[in-house]
């Protein structure tokens, strides 16, 4: 596969400018009341008996105004929930040990390990790639799998001729998403449920109508002279409802901004486009979009409204997203410029104190009061779990713990009690990954809230905390600690699968 490597097209997006404008402005004006009991007597024209059945008819008008009225905002309030019943519906963060399920076996030699797939050698000139139980992919004829970051879509190269190179995408059973027909170059993730994707229409020497280039090298950040640009179009693909969004496309490289109701960018023209996740075109006026919510500023309140303009419930301040949830928002106060915490119902959980609030993870925030931007870590309850006394707090994907950088450029890891569980670090704390203790190597067991695990030299993480170890030929459980499988030979990682080999045997795992 090595000699195959460089047939791979290296594919850098054409950097594109994405333009950010806040909407706003005040379409609100004043209703006339309904019922005019004055008009009658103001004409002289009417009867008594008409004058009644006015007064009743305005009468009934004003009851049936107010019943309106107070369903509304019974609405409003139903649509906020207690605090305490906001904070008990938070999970508390839990890590499970991985169980390793059998889904298949394959023999030495049938498979061969790059990367992140699997590939077997037709010829000497000829490598095919195989999905994840070792069967080639597209008939044979690919020959290269990339995943797209670490999300669970690969993009599959396949020989063909013409001018324009396409690629398919695939999951990691190894089903196609979007096959070769639909003339698709190249891909980016955004999340695990969104893929941007590129459709290259022509070959141009202008850069700034360029959606994306290719280049003969591995490596690059600008276009050069020989690297091939292309225009076409960019549009989003639903994986989960395995369809395209057909209103996000545009003959420019647009930043999206996903939430899980909407899809909001500029096009061409530096016009906003707001489109749902069921792909309907929205026109919003002076309102805008925050997060799952279509929101306008009005009469001194923010309306909170849902992608079929529904009225929510209405808030004293302005709200705006916070990074890595849907959960929570930000709220401002333009009396005090502070900060505070509102759930999603609309429930303020932390009233505005802070002069900034970030999401953490599992219901945690960080949060500083003054100007040097030394930050505390904060639950969702308010409490004041740190002092702000870091130079910066990061989430490391291993539930209940923190990577904690000091301002004597060493780091702590803490739990979400504010213990430093592990100190003094030379580096910061990633998932499954280790420290130098000597001449050891020291993973960090999560049960055990240490550096438990000390092996004589690194290992390979295979996700799921589980780890290999090169040394002694076993895999780990990095939530107990314990020694779950030994006695074998080599252990890769592919497609999200773990391939144990013993002789000439290969089994397949998946962990769960």
């Amino acid at each position: 596969m090595e000699s195959k490597k460089g047939r791979l097209i290296s594919i850098v997006l054409a950097a594109a400018l994405s333009m950010s404008l806040a909407a706003c402005g005040d379409s609100d004006s004043s209703k006339k009341d309904k019922a005019d009991t004055g008009s009658a007597a103001a004409e002289g024209a009417s009867s008594a008996e008409e004058q009644e059945e006015k007064e009743s008819k305005a009468e009934e008008d004003t009851t049936t105004t107010a019943a309106e009225e107070s369903k509304a905002e019974e609405e409003v309030t139903a649509a906020t929930k207690p605090v305490a019943e906001v904070l008990a519906e938070i999970p508390v963060p839990e890590v499970k040990s991985a169980e390793l399920k059998e889904v298949g076996k394959l023999k030495k030699g049938d498979a061969e390990f790059y990367d992140c797939f699997l590939y077997k050698e037709e010829s000497e000139e000829k490598d095919i790639c195989l999905d994840y139980l070792g069967k080639p992919l597209a008939d044979g004829k690919a020959y290269y799998v990339n995943q797209l970051g670490k999300s669970p879509f690969y993009q599959l190269y396949i020989e063909q001729t013409g001018d324009i190179e396409y690629s398919a995408l695939m999951d990691a059973e190894g089903n196609i998403l979007i096959d070769l027909d639909q003339k698709a170059g190249t891909y980016e993730e955004l999340n695990d449920r969104f893929v941007k994707v590129y459709f290259p229409e022509a070959v141009t020497t202008d850069k700034s109508k360029a959606i994306y280039y290719s280049t003969s090298r591995q490596f690059s950040t600008d276009v050069k002279d020989d690297d091939v640009m292309y225009t076409g179009t960019v549009k989003l693909y639903d994986a989960k409802e395995k369809r395209f969004l057909e209103n996000t496309a545009q003959p420019i490289d647009p930043h999206y901004t996903i939430s899980d109701e909407f899809v909001t960018f500029y096009d061409s023209d530096s016009n906003q486009v707001i489109v749902t996740t069921d792909d309907k075109k929205l026109d919003i006026g002076s309102a805008s979009v925050t997060g799952n919510f279509i929101t306008e500023y009005k009469d001194g309140k923010t309306e909170v409204r849902d992608k079929d303009n529904n009225v929510l419930f209405t808030t004293k301040y302005t709200i705006s997203t916070l990074t890595d949830t849907s959960d929570f928002y930000s709220i401002y106060d333009s009396e005090t410029g502070l900060r505070g915490i509102m759930h999603k119902s609309g429930t303020v959980i932390v009233e505005p104190k802070y002069k900034s609030v970030d999401y953490l993870c599992d219901g945690y925030f960080t949060y500083y009061t003054d100007d040097s931007s030394k930050q505390g870590l904060l639950k969702a309850d308010g409490t004041e779990v740190t002092k702000e006394e870091y130079k910066y707090l990061m989430y490391f994907n291993t539930p209940g713990f923190i990577s904690a950088g000091k301002q004597d450029g060493k780091y702590d890891m803490i739990d979400t009690e504010g213990n430093a569980v592990v100190k003094d670090q030379e580096y910061g704390f990633s998932e499954g990954g280790y420290v130098k203790d000597g001449d050891k190597y020291a993973f960090f067991v999560i049960n055990k809230k240490d550096l438990a695990l000390k092996l004589d030299s690194s290992g390979s993480y295979l996700g799921n905390f589980l780890l290999y170890s090169n040394k002694d030929n076993a895999i780990y459980d990095l939530v107990t600690g314990d020694k779950i499988l030994e006695g074998f030979d080599k252990a890769y990682n592919a497609y999200g699968y773990i391939y144990v080999i013993t002789g000439d045997d290969i089994t397949i795992y998946k962990a769960e």
